[in-house]
């Protein structure tokens, strides 16, 4: 999500690169769409597609790709033949097999995957990659201030102003007992992908310093997600579901702000209220 908060405009665009200007053997490169930051093509290497993502122009770009391939190495690399490599330019890229979207995908599923991914990472050796800054402290304010910025733009209702702090004072308090790890930081349908046997978390740009459950419930507040959203989602974090409706709440109000700025919201089928609404209605 900080690509998202602190994105300096979009990705930089460059010329298709020949497929000279790479190593080994590939063919047929052909551009796709990627992360915030990312540069994203499909290519042929040896009958066997490839994803290949290079950066671009700004140093938070490529810091973010260097951290992307570490932590992708780690998890993946010999499942998924992860490697990386440089170009004449100066740009360095990420090569991996190419993946289907994992469709469909069920909260049981982000459980067992973010379970293994989380038991994995909590030995990540390269943890100077994440920046210390991007943490959870961060984000909550940056949930509070999209909270004062929507309500004085007249986009939160009367019954939602006075609910949510509650919730704000229910995180304050428990963050003192909460033990930072290593999260996707986006994990969404997009970042969710399949090889035919198993579910592998790609784009990991947005890794960052965050809590035990925080992933899953991230998840949880993409819209095409709103089914899954019962009483059943609870009991799968350490926090309890106050504090499991508070962090839902909290990405929600950032991802609102985040809309409204944009002016995507003048084609949401849901208004900002009806949403957040929909979290409170589950406590």
């Amino acid at each position: 999500m900080f690509s998202k908060l602190y994105a300096r405009g979009p990705s930089t665009e460059i010329s298709l690169p020949s497929v000279d200007s790479l190593p080994g053997k590939y063919t047929a490169l052909e551009p796709v769409t990627g992360g915030t930051h990312g540069i994203c093509y499909i290519a042929t290497l040896d009958s066997t597609r490839r994803f290949l993502k290079t950066h671009g122009q700004s140093l938070e770009a490529r810091e973010n790709l260097e951290k992307e391939i570490d932590v992708l190495t780690y998890l993946y690399g010999l499942a998924l033949h992860t490697e990386s490599f440089s170009t004449e330019d100066g740009r360095l890229w990420l090569a991996m097999d190419a993946l289907l979207p994992a469709d469909p995908v069920s909260p049981t599923d982000i459980r067992r995957l973010t379970g293994m991914y989380m038991e994995k990472l909590a030995t990540y050796p390269e943890r100077l990659r994440v920046r210390s800054e991007d943490n959870f402290s961060r984000l909550l304010l940056e949930s509070e201030q999209a909270f004062v910025t929507l309500c004085a733009r007249g986009q939160i209702g009367p019954d939602l102003r006075r609910a949510i702090p509650h919730y704000f004072d229910i995180l304050v308090r428990m963050k003192s007992q909460m033990h930072f790890c290593l999260c996707h930081g986006d994990l969404g349908p997009c970042n969710l992908m399949f090889d035919g046997t198993s579910i592998f978390a790609v784009d990991w740009e947005d890794a960052f310093w965050g809590i035990e459950g925080y992933d899953y419930l991230y998840w949880l507040t993409f819209f095409g997600n709103r089914p899954h959203l019962n009483s059943n989602i609870f009991g799968y974090t350490p926090w309890g579901k106050d504090v499991d409706i508070a962090i839902l709440l909290m990405v929600l109000l950032i991802k609102c702000r985040l809309s409204f700025h944009k002016g995507t919201y003048v084609n949401d089928k849901l208004t900002f209220d009806q949403r957040l609404m929909e979290i409170l209605d589950l406590a």
